[in-house]
């Protein structure tokens, strides 16, 4: 009952031994270490270029307006927009064509222009100099634009209100 009765493997000193001259006679592998330079750390930026966040090809021109133009408003629906000009002018424009539908000519500087955003009316309130102009466009469905022009066409009932000084000099119902 020794390890004498295990029975022997005939090629086992021979195997150890080459196993210990190949770990022996085997080119060690060096290490090498890395020489980071600090702007290797820093990323490459793109071209200013290639950072461009806004078109770089026209593809609408919308002409019409004769001096600038201060202010732009698009339909809820999103199928025309109104523009204001210093040239005293409202343009209503058809966005997918670049068509000028309407021109109203205001008779002063325009200096905001912003559609209803009720859906129900074809409605522009134009800021010209000290009055606010509720304009209908005319533009779009026959029934909504007639709906608008019925709802202009009446003074609203105010009566029971009596506003502050400063403002009944100021808006006046035309």
């Amino acid at each position: 009952s020794s390890l004498r009765k295990v029975p022997f493997y005939n090629e086992f000193c021979k195997e150890r031994f080459d196993r210990c001259m190949d770990l022996y006679l085997a080119p060690r592998a060096r290490k090498m270490r890395l020489t980071i330079q600090p702007e290797d750390l820093v990323p490459q930026l793109p071209r200013p270029q290639d950072l461009q966040p806004f078109p770089t090809v026209c593809s609408i021109t919308y002409k019409g307006h004769k001096n600038m133009i201060r202010s732009i408003s698009v339909e809820p629906l999103g199928q025309y927009f109104a523009s204001g000009s210093d040239d005293g002018t409202l343009k209503i424009w058809e966005i997918q064509t670049g068509r000028c539908l309407k021109t109203f000519e205001i008779g002063g500087v325009i200096k905001c222009v912003a559609w209803c955003p009720n859906k129900a009316l074809s409605l522009v309130a134009v800021a010209v100099d000290t009055k606010v102009l509720l304009i209908n466009t005319g533009v779009g469905d026959k029934l909504i634009n007639d709906q608008t022009t019925e709802i202009l066409s009446e003074e609203p009932d105010n009566s029971g209100y009596v506003p502050p000084v400063r403002l009944a000099q100021a808006g006046k119902w035309m």
